[in-house]
């Protein structure tokens, strides 16, 4: 997926499903897999065979970015309750103020990220939830600051 080859990602995928039937990982990816290539009734599909409840921020950027505005920032306030009370990597939360093309509130929520060290954070320099970010001079002094070639 990082790649941005989804239908071989979608392949894989699938295979996996054919050995191990509901395995939560191949259905999210293959969820991912689908929003980038804008096969939303799929990518719908998939993260309800994932188990993805309606406050995850994938799910939230799927929401977003199908006009259903009014799911996606519930799903924004479901991740702020749950932070008051057990860790929620900000990263994800970006992702989904990505889908809402709120690139100010994905940099701020990069920054807590940043700040609060999160694992995820190399991860954007591939993923494709951050394409839209990727000419921003915030996205790229990110990257600096983590010793990561842009």
């Amino acid at each position: 997926m990082n790649a941005r080859l989804y239908d071989e990602a979608i392949a894989q995928s699938k295979s996996t499903l054919e050995i191990k039937p509901g395995f939560a990982p191949a259905h999210s990816l293959l969820a991912a897999c689908y929003t980038f290539k804008g096969m939303y009734p799929e990518a719908y599909r998939e993260f309800g065979a994932a188990g993805i409840p309606s406050g995850d921020p994938f799910l939230g950027y799927l929401y977003a970015i199908t006009g259903k505005k009014k799911e996606a920032l519930r799903a924004i306030e479901t991740l702020k309750r749950t932070a008051e009370h057990e860790y929620v990597d900000p990263y994800n939360t970006a992702i989904l103020y990505l889908g809402l093309g709120d690139k100010n509130g994905a940099f701020a929520s990069l920054e807590q990220a940043y700040a609060e060290r999160s694992a995820s954070m190399p991860q954007m320099k591939m993923e494709p939830w951050f394409d839209p970010l990727r000419s921003d001079p915030r996205f790229q002094d990110l990257l600096r600051r983590m010793n990561l070639p842009p």
